[in-house]
This record gives structure tokens, sequence and C-alpha cells, in this order.
């Protein structure tokens, strides 16, 4: 009976000594695939779809009903980020993950808790906070229902903690190497852009000028022409250089907004039968967000759907330049605004520069033609993200 009792108690612990080494395989591989998971191209560790991913391991590595990260956003508040499993699905389930004394104790205190049957909920809850080296105030939390009480006692606490501050490095890591990336690729668009300004650009100037001496001296009138033509013709083109390094300075995942600038006034083009001249000045996609570039987009469009209709013009220019102020400048040669208008579409113009602290000037005269100037401040903050 003795010798019995002895194998038998060899044999349980080893089976226990197998239970804890493959648990804790489960936990290593857990960490190993997170980690080559966000070491891949392509990977920020900022969206949810990363944090998703993490939850989903944790979930699989503890053999849970439920997962979940919840993260501080403010002194009291508490956000959930990311969550895997029935268990972390239903509206039962909400009530108590986001416990504020619950979470906010993990958090506080950097120490683990599992406790039983929460809120009166057959069960076990098991939350460990995300790591001092994550720079994350937040928690990742487990939990099993009541038929599932033998795996979560069976888990390993110091196991989970390790898997939680390794998948916060690991998103660390991948913000990190995303932020060095655009950090290069912005250094390179900005020695590009230098390049095209003191390279490009000056010769272009230089040819300029020798073609507008070149003007001067006697020539016949077809040959007058064609040399004024083609100085206008590189004016263009180091507008358009200068635009394009303007445009090098947005970041990548900036809004098009000078595309969309465009596109208004070629389709203005489809109706004057002529193209208005476009001007653009400073680093507009950087300083101007997608909210202020709505409106902008939407007073540019009025503008010159009014010169389209009533100016009567030959000409239309459009100035855009952000710098301190936006200020958007649509200027033609037609027949001027009568005294009595109805501001029916002016209105609105004038509506959204005041909402932004900004103003509405509008300059005209009987054959005179219209000056429309649209200005409102660019706040600190405002670049686009």
């Amino acid at each position: 009976m003795v010798a019995l009792a002895a194998a038998a108690g060899v044999a349980i612990e080893n089976a226990r000594l197998y239970e804890e080494a493959a648990q804790r395989q489960r936990w290593l591989a857990g960490i190993a695939e997170v980690s080559r998971a966000l070491a891949g191209s392509g990977v920020d560790g900022r969206s949810e779809a990363d944090l998703e991913f993490v939850v989903e391991v944790a979930l699989a590595a503890a053999e849970a009903e439920g997962a979940w990260i919840v993260a501080r956003t403010g002194p009291r508040n508490l956000a959930l980020l990311a969550q895997a499993g029935d268990r972390g699905r239903g509206q039962q389930d909400d009530a108590w993950v986001l416990r504020s004394e619950l979470c906010a104790e993990v958090i506080d205190s950097d120490n683990p808790i599992r406790l039983e049957d929460l809120d009166g909920v057959p069960g076990t809850v098991v939350v460990v906070p995300l790591g001092q080296a994550s720079q994350v105030q937040g928690v990742l939390g487990l939990s099993w229902s009541a038929d599932g009480s033998e795996l979560s006692l069976a888990t390993d606490l110091v196991q989970v903690e390790q898997f939680a501050e390794q998948s916060m490095v690991a998103l660390q890591v991948a913000r990190s190497r995303q932020d060095r990336e655009r950090l290069a690729l912005l250094e390179d668009r900005d020695r590009i852009g230098r390049d095209l300004h003191d390279l490009v650009v000056q010769r272009l100037f230089a040819v300029g000028l020798s073609l507008s001496t070149l003007s001067r001296q006697p020539l016949t009138e077809e040959q007058t022409v064609r040399v004024d033509h083609a100085v206008d013709d590189i004016d263009d083109t180091i507008k358009d250089i200068r635009r394009s390094i303007f445009a090098l300075g947005a970041m990548e995942t900036a809004h098009d907004l000078q595309a969309e600038v465009s596109r208004l006034v070629d389709r203005a083009a489809g109706t004057m039968k002529f193209r208005p001249r476009l001007r653009l000045a400073g680093p507009i996609e950087t300083l101007v967000d997608a909210e202020l570039g709505s409106d902008l987009l939407a007073v540019l469009a009025e503008g010159l759907s009014n010169a389209s209709r009533h100016a009567e013009a030959r000409g239309v220019e459009v100035d855009l330049a952000a710098a301190k102020d936006l200020v958007l400048i649509i200027r033609d040669d037609g027949r001027g605004m009568p005294s009595q208008v109805a501001e029916s579409g002016l209105s609105n113009m004038r509506r959204r520069a005041e909402q932004r602290g900004g103003t509405l000037d509008i300059v005209s005269g009987p054959e005179e033609g219209t000056t429309l100037t649209w200005c409102v401040p660019l706040r600190a903050g405002t670049a686009a993200s």
C-alpha cells in the first residue's frame, strides 16, 4: 500500500509538472507569436487590430472564455480598448470589465488580482497590469465561467504578467519603429525638396532670365511671342515645383487637400471655358486639418460657382496660402457685383469664416471685377494627424 501510494504520488506530481510545463510553453509561444506579428512591416502598434490580436493570443494561451484590455484615459476614466471571447462580449460582462474600482486598484498598485464570483457572476477573473515598461496605464484581464474553474486555478499569474508586459513592449517597439520610418521618410522628402529648390528652381530661374534678356533684342514678332510663351511656361513650372516641395513636407497619411483644390479648379474650367489660374503657397497639407479643409473646399466651390454664373469674367485667379492664417483669394475681371445682391451663398461663406474667428472681405466695382478674400487663423495644434 505504501509503495502504491508513493507511485501514485509520483504520477500525480509528474502530471502536475507536465501541465505546468505545457502551460508555460503556451505562454512562451504566445509571447513569440505576438512579437513575430508585431515585428512585421506595416504594423504601427497603435491600431485596434493590434490590441485585439494580443487579447486573442492571451485568450488561447490561458484557455479562458474572455479576455480584454482596459486602459486609463484620464484621472477617473477607463476605456475598453480590445476584447475577445464569448464571455468578453456580453452586456453582463461589460458591467464588471469596466469596474473602476477593480481596474484602478490593479493600475495603481501594479499588482495582479484573482477574484471569484465577481459581482455575483459565477466564475473567476484574473486582472494583471500591462507592465511599467509599456508606459501604458492599463490592465489585461482574463475570465472563466464556473465550468472552467480548474483552468483558472492552474493559471500562473506571473506568466500572465510576463505575457502582458512583453506584449506591450512589442507594441511599443512597433510604434517606435513606425515613428522612425516616418521620420526617415520626412527627412528624405525634406532633402528632395531642398534639392529641387536649390538646384532645379535656380537653374530654371537662370534660363528664364536668359530668355527675358533675349526678348529685348531685335526679333521677329513670332519669335518674341514664342520667347514670351517659353518664359511663362518656365514660371508655371517653377510654381508647380514649389507646390510639389510643399506637398513633400506633408505626412503620407495626411488628406490630399491640394489635390481637392486642384480638382475644384479643373471642374470650374469646364463651365467657364477657361481654367482659373491657381497659386498655392505654404505648407497647406500640414497646417490645415480635415475639418477646416472641408470648410475651405466649400468656400472655394461657392466662390468659383459665383464667378462662373454671374461675373462674365475673362479670367479668374485663385490664391491659397497657409502661414499664420489660411487665406483664400478668388479674383475675377468680370462686371462686378451690383449694389444690392442677395447673399445666400456669400452669407454661408461669411458664417464659416466667423465660426473660426475669421473674416470674409469682398471688394467689387462696376466693370472692375470682384475680389473675395476668406481668411481664418491657424491655431496651434490644427495640423493634420
